[in-house]
């Protein structure tokens, strides 16, 4: 019987160290952002912090949407995981990767966390010829009311970034 039982228990540990998060709403993702801003990836570097490393990845900010002054215009955020030069590795399953060049749209924590993205990677959309696309490969779409919705067939930067200034005075 204990045989069984630790068996089990070992088929049952990839399940139990996968990450998992709820399924956010883009509404819902309004609401918990605390930042939210448009961006280009500057640098992306790890650090040692605690034992374990942290990739550090900074951001000039081109748009502000919530939760940043005018005068801020770069934002560094850590997300646990990355490779220290002495060896020490940490992967965290499905954490985003960035490049430097990138531009992005984020939203985020204002707080620590292993990821700093509401819905730890679901608050992330990367610029490309189709519009905005989210780490789920769905795209961001602006309606024919003005209104941003996910799963469109995309929508050029400028029309998607006025339509999240729009949504931001309104005040989610």
């Amino acid at each position: 019987m204990r045989k069984l039982v630790l068996l089990l228990g070992l088929l049952c540990l990839p399940a139990a160290l996968a990450t998992t998060y709820l399924e956010l709403d883009f509404e819902t993702m309004t609401t918990k952002a605390e930042l939210a801003f448009f961006g280009t990836v500057r640098t992306v570097a790890v650090e040692e912090r605690s034992g374990d490393p942290w990739t550090i990845v900074s951001f000039d900010v081109v748009q502000r949407f919530k939760g940043l002054e005018e005068e801020v215009l770069e934002l560094e955020l850590a997300f646990l995981g990355g490779a220290l030069p002495d060896g020490t590795s940490l992967t965290v399953n499905l954490m985003p990767r960035f490049e430097a060049g990138e531009e992005v749209l984020l939203f985020a924590y204002k707080r620590t966390s292993y990821s700093p993205i509401v819905g730890f990677r679901q608050g992330l959309w990367r610029l490309g010829d189709l519009g905005f696309r989210d780490e789920a490969d769905r795209l961001l779409t602006v309606d024919d009311e003005g209104a941003l919705q996910l799963d469109g067939a995309g929508t050029n930067r400028e029309l998607v970034l006025e339509a999240l200034v729009t949504l931001f005075e309104d005040g989610p």
